[in-house]
């Protein structure tokens, strides 16, 4: 089942910008490429990215695939056998919005992310080398140039590696700057020299996740947590419509939103165990009555109550997170 719809573009494009000009401070210059939340994309958001002057996004090989109708076939060791289909930019045009594409190679991203913690890190390194110039003997028959794209998130995976990050990609990148086969590239400097020479007029929406969006939505609590949302939304729309409205706390109102509106919170409830969800959902409602605050109402009596019950002795947090949280080992 799912929720009342929420549909509200014009906070996606609204955040998209911000983070523009959160970037722009922080590194001097503008972005070129664009990384959604868990690689989620859609056709709607298309325009969204490319309107903002965004040349590239990047999602996952089963989006693809899926896109396309076809399948990525792989031989018992993981290697891809048309490689041809997956190693590539597209150009992807949506809802009046057109842009680069790169896929991710589903196996490879996801070895560095759960299995190569298992593995001391000079066979680590050795393996994905390997993989590597496999898929680079797979195309020796094409004169194009591919661009393999490995994505995955830059901070899970390397806690639970031997000795962090260090010995493995300290291996990985010298065998990598000794190749003679291999070379390093990001996706601007690929799409510069080679762009994309196939298209995509369907893509498909979804994330790396099970290529779906159920991450988010679907479960009783994750569509409470919309409806809330929709419910919080509808109320700022409202108090924007009057005449003379405050623009100072309208705008603080819609901050509140944004906040509320991250992928975060509906991604832990009812995915993750309740002593890691309750405190985002603690903060889900927190920001939502702060909307209510802004405008000058009492935020309504259902956000006094949490989304999630307690899962057997444990208790809800009694206060949202106040500061940044660090992580320990668990040998520490």
């Amino acid at each position: 089942p799912l929720p009342p719809r929420f549909q509200w573009p014009a906070d996606a494009y609204a955040q998209v910008k911000l983070s523009i000009g959160q970037y722009r401070r922080l590194f001097n210059c503008s972005p070129r490429g664009i990384w959604p939340p868990e690689q989620a994309v859609s056709p709607e958001i298309i325009p969204i990215f490319s309107d903002l002057g965004f040349s590239w996004t990047v999602s996952d090989e089963q989006i693809l695939a899926r896109s396309l109708n076809l399948e990525i076939h792989r031989d018992a060791y993981g290697h891809v056998l048309n490689g041809d289909l997956l190693y590539r930019p597209y150009l992807v045009k949506a809802a009046g919005g057109e842009m680069a594409m790169v896929f991710r190679d589903h196996h490879l991203s996801n070895r560095l992310g759960f299995e190569y913690q298992h593995f001391r890190p000079e066979d680590a390194a050795a393996d994905l080398v390997h993989r590597l110039h496999k898929i680079a003997e797979n195309l020796a028959w094409s004169d194009e140039e591919h661009l393999v794209t490995i994505s995955l998130d830059g901070e899970n995976a390397w806690e639970w590696y031997s000795g962090d990050k260090g010995p493995f990609l300290t291996r990985l990148y010298r065998r990598l700057a000794e190749d003679r086969v291999l070379k390093c590239v990001t996706v601007s400097e690929f799409l510069q020299k080679h762009p994309p020479r196939r298209q995509i007029s369907g893509l498909f929406t979804g994330s790396w996740v099970d290529h779906s969006l159920t991450r988010w939505i679907g479960t009783e609590n994750k569509n409470l947590l919309w409806s809330y949302l929709r419910q919080a939304r509808e109320t700022v729309e409202g108090y924007a419509r009057k005449p003379g409205c405050n623009e100072q706390k309208l705008l603080q109102a819609l901050r509140n939103i944004y906040i509320a509106e991250g992928s975060d919170y509906s991604w832990w409830i009812d995915s993750m165990p309740y002593y890691l969800a309750a405190p985002f959902e603690i903060l889900f409602r927190k920001h939502l009555a702060n909307v209510y605050r802004c405008l000058g109402l009492s935020p309504p009596a259902h956000l006094k109550k949490p989304i999630l019950p307690p899962v057997g002795d444990e208790k809800p947090p009694d206060h949202a997170p106040v500061g940044p949280i660090s992580m320990v080992s668990a040998d520490e």
